[in-house]
């Protein structure tokens, strides 16, 4: 989108060019022509965009003391001398723009001299360019070469140029008119080109009705005016509308969300938990101990320390949970970073919990270690609800190493646990949130997040080629978690329909509605279908598609060297022991 920024640059500069030029030029009150150029200046102002003022107010000025100082000096030359017009009733009229001048200045934030200074040259050197094309545009003799060789440069830069520029109008018309759709830009192949035909055979019938006036190929003054008028209407709607759409969603971002955070926020014992790991153990030390290693009190503490978090964990999840940081109606970086300090703690009881799980293995209580492994995929599942991206992926990594606890435990826990533990994995499936919701969530944060010029540079798609590959890759390891989820919920259905029936079912709906309430639908699939289930031998094949969408009847996506591969761009299908790598030979 780099021609396309440099388009929208180009148009603007040539919507204030000519309004400022013609605020130079104009026969009418000179108060008038002020005000309107001031007014112009002072559209980005309903962002804010201060900066872009500056540089816009630059540039109309520059160009309207070119065109001074130009006509000044073709007076002179003509030997014509004109005193000063300037009378006491103009001294107070000028009060008027002086006043909305440093109204502006007095509200504008300090922006520092580097950003003064790069905004006033920017403007300087843009409103100079003009200039230099209004001298050329007046000065150069234009016979009837000089106009062809002009009205051939043009036809072959609107050739050119036509599909790019009808390209970034069709993106900026399907951002106003579907907002929410257009903060998904990442799954969008490409930009909706319905219109792109119809605007590039618009500004090529508009320079060619250019050049045809040029070229004077229509007689009669009437026909002349008539042909100019609409040509050069045409050629300005479409120079301004890119600059004007801009404009308009600068204006308008998304609306964030407006979810309520319960009255009981679950996130509470959460942050409890966290801060509780943070202080230091209260045990007195043992002398007796060798260096580097923890004593039986320690050893002690610890564990117990364990048992606290598990039961904060546990007290949370009582209640409705959301992320406070993600509703705040104007978010500021220094929020974003206090709540990145927390995603580290966060970690950490995660770690804790799997610690936890993990003793009552050790101890023989495998029933208890699946159920403290649910917890924990249960704990993970809950940071997605209200946050971004980034609290996504903590709820997969947090999340997922309960979901491979419970893959592991799997073969040790006694049947009688097995519903209890579909009840909770199922639950931790619920309280997920939608990765769209969390992408919508996303966009909207990041638009007000940095600035208008990060809105702008949103708008235009400029850093889609970074960001989307994240993107991708973020979406794909939370469809893993969810996928994970899913199948762990069937793996135990169908060892507890195994251990009722000593048989494995025909298909998963004969886990219903006695097992499982209903079959849980794959989240890699484009139509929601349910898991992929299939009869082999003794056994059973259990999995779910890969990014591609395709069944591969449960053949797991791999490198040409046959290792299994999560990668995208490869075709597959998901499973748990693909997944947690325990694929057997052959498999």
């Amino acid at each position: 989108m780099v021609l396309a920024s440099t388009l929208l640059l180009l148009t603007t500069i040539a919507t204030v060019g000519l309004i400022a030029a013609w605020a130079a030029t104009s026969p009418r009150h000179w108060l008038t022509r002020t005000l309107v150029l001031l007014g112009v200046a002072a559209l980005p102002l309903v962002i804010p965009a201060y900066e872009l003022t500056i540089a816009i107010a630059a540039a109309g000025g520059t160009v309207v003391a070119g065109v001074g100082v130009w006509r000044w000096v073709r007076r002179r030359a003509a030997g014509q001398r004109r005193g000063s017009q300037f009378a006491m009733r103009d001294l107070l009229l000028a009060v008027i723009p002086v006043a909305a001048v440093c109204t502006v200045l007095a509200r504008m934030p300090a922006l520092g001299p580097d950003r003064w200074g790069g905004m006033l040259l920017a403007g300087a050197v843009s409103g100079l360019l003009f200039v230099v094309a209004l001298w050329l545009v007046a000065a150069v003799p234009w016979n009837r070469w000089v106009r062809m060789a002009l009205a051939a440069i043009a036809v072959v830069a609107a050739v050119l140029l036509a599909p790019s520029w009808a390209q970034l109008l069709a993106s900026l018309g399907y951002q106003i008119a579907q907002p929410t759709e257009a903060l998904l830009r990442w799954e969008r192949v490409e930009t909706p080109s319905d219109p792109l035909w119809l605007v590039a055979l618009t500004a090529l019938a508009s320079v060619a009705a250019c050049v045809a006036w040029g070229l004077r190929l229509h007689q009669g003054e009437g026909s002349k005016r008539r042909c100019g008028a609409i040509a050069y209407g045409a050629l300005a709607v479409l120079i301004v509308a890119a600059p004007l759409m801009t404009l308009y969603l600068l204006d308008h971002p998304a609306p964030l969300p407006r979810e309520e955070i319960p009255l009981h926020n679950g996130i509470v014992h959460f942050d409890q938990a966290r801060l509780l790991l943070l202080t230091p153990l209260d045990v007195p030390s043992d002398d007796n101990t060798e260096a580097g290693l923890a004593s039986p009190a320690e050893i002690e503490a610890m564990i117990a320390r364990q048992e606290q978090v598990a039961e904060l964990v546990k007290m949370g999840l009582e209640n409705d949970i959301r992320l406070q940081r993600a509703h705040s109606a104007e978010p500021s970086m220094a929020a974003f970073e206090a709540h990145l300090s927390k995603v580290g703690d966060y970690k950490a009881v995660a770690r804790s919990l799997d610690s936890y799980a993990s003793s009552l293995e050790s101890d023989g209580s495998p029933a208890e270690a699946a159920r403290a492994y649910a917890l924990l995929a249960q704990y993970g599942a809950c940071l997605s609800r209200g946050g971004l991206m980034v609290d996504a992926m903590v709820a997969a990594a947090c999340g997922g190493q309960g979901a491979e606890g419970l893959y592991e435990i799997r073969e040790s826990t006694p049947p009688s646990a097995y519903p209890g533990v579909i009840a909770e994995i199922a639950a931790a499936d619920q309280r997920a949130e939608d990765f769209r919701s969390i992408a919508l969530k996303e966009g909207r944060f990041m638009q007000r997040l940095g600035g208008w010029t990060g809105h702008l540079g949103e708008i235009l798609g400029v850093s889609d080629s970074l960001t989307r590959p994240a993107f991708l890759s973020s979406r794909a390891s939370y469809r893993q978690f969810l996928a994970s989820l899913r199948l762990l919920q069937v793996e135990y259905a169908l060892r507890l329909y195994h251990h009722r029936h000593s048989a494995w079912p025909d298909n998963l709906q004969q886990l219903t509605p006695a097992i499982l309430a209903a079959v849980p639908t794959d989240p890699y699939a484009a139509d929601d279908a349910p898991l992929r289930y299939a009869r082999s031998g003794e056994g059973y094949r259990l999995y779910c598609v890969w990014t591609d969408g395709g069944d591969d009847h449960g053949a797991p996506p791999r490198e040409a060297n046959g290792e299994v591969s999560w990668n995208a761009d490869i075709a597959g299908d998901l499973s748990l022991d693909a997944m947690y790598g325990q694929l057997e030979e052959g498999e």
